[in-house]
């Protein structure tokens, strides 16, 4: 990655706290743009982020939010992060197409660590369009 990164934070619940906590753990890294679920797709189409974060705790639909996330940018590695972790969530997100499942860390230092991995994740095969026809960014 080069310059300062791109995040975009999709959320139900706009400047809560976890959203302050992320968005001052990744001024090392770059910016955070928060949005709603009701806007995130039309944000995901105009531009181009280096990691979507959605915030499962406030997001009613994240299965369907991440799936459309996917299919407008199939390169994109998108984070479903939530304060109640479960096996049947996780599976669900990744499923769904998600890169990684978090827990929602306080810790800026922790919350750091695990988004610097997300961000150096190569995306799975299964994550790309076998035909580029089918590539829509």
């Amino acid at each position: 990655m080069t310059g300062k990164a791109r995040f975009l934070l999709i959320t139900g619940s706009p400047n809560s706290y976890w959203q302050s906590i992320l968005s001052d753990a990744l001024i090392p890294l770059g910016t955070l743009e928060a949005t709603s679920e009701k806007d995130a797709v039309e944000l995901v189409l105009r531009n181009t982020y280096d990691l979507i974060i959605v915030d499962a705790t406030t997001v009613s639909g994240t299965p369907t939010l991440v799936t459309q996330m996917r299919s407008r940018r199939w390169d994109s590695r998108i984070v479903v992060a939530t304060d109640s972790p479960t096996w049947t969530r996780a599976r669900e997100a990744f499923q769904a197409g998600a890169t990684d499942y978090i827990r929602k860390f306080l810790d800026k230092e922790e919350l750091l660590a695990v988004l610097r991995i997300a961000l150096a994740k190569v995306l799975p095969p299964w994550s790309r369009p076998q035909n580029p026809k089918e590539r829509t960014s």
